[in-house]
């Protein structure tokens, strides 16, 4: 297989994989709209769009790493691909490739901070429990003098009170 031949299919599968990581990118920033909404429906249809999304990622993964491993001829890693781009001094390809790695990015960043919103509302719910129970709600954490800070809060509990 020709250069030029090589450049185009490596570009059409850079340019599938953009289309996958956009509709990702959607898929999280329709989570992230649904949990700062607390839309209890919007975000099971977030989260059901994003495993659709995640299975259409392994399929397109599983089938594309193989013929792309033979296009650069070599291991289907970031750091390979990115030296074959600079390597073939295609504008067109190196812009795709790097408008994927963009993509890729932002959607490290929104799943992050989908996780924080996820993990601060399950603590807060743990908390809300745990005063519902008669517990303090707070999680221990140690004071000066070695003990947890339940420890030496003193004071009642709702239950009790």
């Amino acid at each position: 297989m020709d250069t030029a031949t090589r450049q185009a299919r490596l570009g059409a599968l850079l340019a599938q994989q953009q289309d996958g990581a956009a509709a990702m990118l959607a898929a999280l920033e329709a989570e992230y709209r649904a949990l700062q909404a607390r839309d209890l429906n919007a975000f099971e249809q977030a989260v059901a769009e994003k495993q659709r999304t995640v299975a259409y990622l392994e399929q397109q993964e599983r089938h594309g790493l193989p013929e792309v491993a033979r296009l650069i001829d070599a291991a289907p890693s970031g750091q390979n691909i990115t030296a074959f781009v600079l390597r073939t001094r295609d504008a067109v390809l190196s812009e795709t490739w790097q408008t994927l790695q963009q993509t890729l990015g932002v959607c490290r960043e929104q799943n992050l901070l989908n996780q924080r919103i996820l993990e601060t509302s399950r603590q807060r719910l743990r908390q809300t429990l745990a005063l519902l129970r008669g517990e303090d709600g707070r999680s221990g954490t140690y004071a000066h003098s070695g003990r947890t800070d339940e420890d030496d809060r003193g004071g009642q509990s709702l239950a009790m009170v």
